[in-house]
């Protein structure tokens, strides 16, 4: 298991889901929350063989719930998680930004 750290980016969310939704501010809550991640393995057995340890999307849903940032009872399947390893950005199933998370570089 490794521990990938991110800045946790919130919103501020004008609108609804009829008219839209407009971010209307962001802030930093947290400037190192920590996403437990397993090792995932490629390829196996093979030349090409690697493991790598981006987040699943359910690793990524369990830390901010325990965190306290996503109700409980959210599920992968109500919310898109988009972007790659470095920038994730979630968003309700209606179009409501939910946050943002960017990766800090870690030593390891």
């Amino acid at each position: 298991m490794k521990n990938n750290s991110y800045e946790l980016w919130l919103y501020d969310v004008w609108g609804n889901e009829e008219e839209g939704f407009d971010l209307n501010d962001r802030y930093c809550a947290n400037r190192d929350f920590v996403v437990p991640t397993m090792p995932k393995t490629y390829n196996k057995g093979k030349p090409g063989q690697f493991t790598d340890f981006v987040p699943s999307n359910k690793e990524i849903l369990a830390a901010l719930v325990e965190a306290g940032e996503l109700n409980p009872g959210a599920l992968e399947a109500e919310i898109t998680i988009d972007g790659d390893e470095e920038h994730i950005y979630l968003t309700e199933e209606d179009g409501y930004p939910i946050c943002e998370l960017h990766k800090i570089e870690s030593e390891d």
